[in-house]
């Protein structure tokens, strides 16, 4: 719940209560059960999905995800990437996200590689 106590502009973005939001999205994820136990206590999968769960909380603006399925199996990873782009969608927010799977890239809008941006770069520093 923190980023609704430090935020309080993805508190009021809420149409239910923050305690309601993150029960709906631990159910999403699988983690309802695991919700009153210690983070040290959780496999790195579940303490991957507790911190996007935790992003996801009040509908930010702008959701920045450096490689946030690494640990997750194909199962969970589908369910993470429809709740992810589900709400966003319904925020309207932006979606930064970083993987080396390029086959999450169909996903989404827009993808660029990492060559095109060195690319780009090379051009720019020459004048092109």
């Amino acid at each position: 719940l923190l980023p609704c106590w430090v935020s309080s502009a993805r508190k009021a973005r809420l149409q239910k209560s923050p305690e309601d939001d993150a029960t709906e999205i631990a159910g999403r994820l699988g983690l309802k059960k695991l919700l009153s136990q210690n983070v040290l206590q959780l496999s790195v999968g579940q303490q991957q999905r507790v911190a996007v769960a935790r992003a996801l909380i009040g509908h930010p603006e702008i959701l920045i995800a450096d490689e946030p399925t690494s640990s997750l199996d194909e199962e969970m990873q589908k369910e993470f990437l429809k709740l992810l782009l589900d709400r966003t969608r319904e925020s309207n927010a932006t979606v930064i996200f970083v993987s080396h799977n390029r086959s999450l890239a169909a996903q989404f809008d827009r993808s660029v590689s990492l060559l095109e941006m060195n690319q780009i770069h090379k051009s720019r520093e020459n004048g092109l």
